[in-house]
C-alpha cells in the first residue's frame, strides 16, 4: 500500500499565503488528499496560543502528516517528495539538475520572499521611521517591489540556463512550485512582468497545470467572497 492511501494530513493554510500555496499545489501535483484549516492572518489567528502550540513560529502553513506536525514550506516540499516519490517525481535524477532546482528554491524562499514582505519593511519603518504617507508607500510598494526587481533579475538570468518548458528542462521540478506564488506576490505589488520574459512563459504555462488550478488563492475554503 503506498503512502498515498495511508496518509492523513491537515494542512493549516492562509489562502494568500504564497508558502501555503507552495504545499497546496504540491500536495495536489502528488494527488494527497488533506483536509483544509483556514488560519486567518489578518484576525490573527496564527499567534493565538493553540496555533502556537501548534506551530512555534506562528506562521503558515503547518501540515500535521499521520499525527506529525511539520511547518517551514522548504522541508514541508522536500518531506512530500521523499514520501510520495513514486508519484509525479519532482526532483531529477541527474545531482548537478537537483542542485540548480534547489538553488532557484532558495533564491525564491531565502531571498525574494522574505524579504519582499511588507512585514519586514513595516519593522523597519517602525524603528526608524514615521506614519507619513511617505513612509507608508515605502512599505507598502517601493520596498517590495526593489526586492523583487532585484531578485527576478537574478532568477531570469539562472532561467536563461536552465530552463526549458518549466524552471528546470521540460519536467515539473520542485523549483515551479515556488515559482508561481511568487508571480502571484509580484503583481499584487504592481511588478510589470515584461521584463522577465522566461519568469512570465513559465509561470504562464504552470498556471495551466491542474495542481495549480484547484490549489490558486481565488479557489480556497476562505478565499472572500467577492
Amino acid at each position: 500500500m503506498s503512502a498515498a492511501e495511508t496518509c492523513n494530513v491537515l494542512l493549516y493554510s492562509y489562502f494568500r499565503s504564497s508558502c501555503s500555496w507552495r504545499v497546496r499545489a504540491f500536495l495536489a501535483y502528488k494527488s494527497v488528499k488533506f483536509e483544509y484549516k483556514p488560519v486567518n492572518i489578518l484576525k490573527f489567528e496564527h499567534k493565538q496560543p493553540s496555533y502556537l502550540e501548534l506551530n512555534p513560529q506562528g506562521q503558515v502553513p503547518t501540515l500535521v502528516y499521520n499525527g506529525r506536525v511539520m511547518s517551514e514550506s522548504v522541508t514541508i516540499l522536500e518531506f512530500l517528495e521523499e514520501m510520495h516519490r513514486d508519484v509525479n517525481r519532482a526532483m531529477p535524477d541527474d545531482p548537478f539538475k537537483r542542485q540548480v532546482v534547489r538553488q532557484i528554491c532558495m533564491e525564491i524562499a531565502a531571498y525574494i520572499q522574505p524579504l519582499q514582505n511588507p512585514f519586514l519593511a513595516s519593522k523597519i519603518a517602525k524603528r526608524y521611521g514615521d506614519e507619513s504617507s511617505e513612509k507608508q508607500a515605502f512599505i507598502k510598494k517601493d520596498w517590495p517591489v526593489y526586492v523583487l526587481e532585484d531578485g527576478f533579475t537574478a532568477l531570469e538570468r539562472l532561467l536563461d540556463r536552465h530552463s526549458g518548458k518549466f524552471c528546470v528542462g521540460d519536467d515539473i521540478t520542485l523549483a515551479d512550485f515556488y515559482l508561481v506564488p511568487q508571480v502571484f506576490n509580484a503583481t499584487r505589488f504592481g511588478l510589470e512582468m515584461t521584463g522577465y520574459p522566461n519568469i512570465k512563459r513559465i509561470n504562464d504555462t504552470l498556471l495551466e497545470e491542474d495542481c495549480f488550478k484547484v490549489s490558486h488563492p481565488s479557489m480556497q475554503p476562505d478565499t472572500p467572497k467577492e
